[in-house]
């Protein structure tokens, strides 16, 4: 499982450039946004903070997280097979031919539906499959990772970005 979090900016920066870059409209602030990943053994770990601004899709394909899973896949082998790595995301995400060109691993989303259209069987069960797996280990997951009281108060104006990241990392 794969997500994005935010981590609060206290203030509102002074120069437009670093407004404009943090600002993240999903959240309505400017924040920094940090990955967060779960896998089904419990390993639970983040990926370093970014300008808030930059969008979950992006976020996945700059930050080499689909890189590191396919060395960690090719390293280790299934009894001498190679396995691909599947990542539960949600609906947001438009990663599905990166994932592939990356080792082609597999991406489970929930299914779209333009207005007026019915879901298959099937889409119902796999988009109701990903929601409730994601449910309640996507919001455990980034609040573990949310829990240090200095990351919970966000960055203050006197605060210093590289130590935040630290911290959350």
């Amino acid at each position: 499982m794969w997500d994005d979090t935010n981590i609060i900016l206290r203030f509102k920066p002074s120069a437009a450039q670093t407004q404009r870059i943090t600002y993240s409209s999903y959240y309505g602030m400017n924040c920094a946004k940090g990955g967060v990943f779960l896998q089904l053994c419990g390993w639970l770990g983040v990926k370093e903070l970014w300008n808030g601004g930059i969008s979950d899709s992006l976020y996945v394909e700059l930050s080499g997280i689909l890189k590191e899973q396919e060395e960690f896949a090719k390293e280790d082998l299934v009894f001498g097979k190679y396995v691909p790595f599947s990542l539960l995301l949600d609906k947001g995400y438009r990663v599905v031919y990166i994932c592939h060109q990356n080792g082609k691993q597999e991406c489970i989303q929930p299914y779209f539906a333009k207005s007026d259209v019915s879901f298959t069987s099937e889409q119902v069960f796999v988009s109701a499959t990903v929601a409730a797996d994601r449910s309640g280990n996507e919001s455990r997951a980034v609040r573990v990772c949310k829990m240090s009281g200095f990351l919970r108060k966000g960055l203050l104006p006197s605060g210093c970005p590289i130590r935040l990241n630290n911290a959350y990392v």
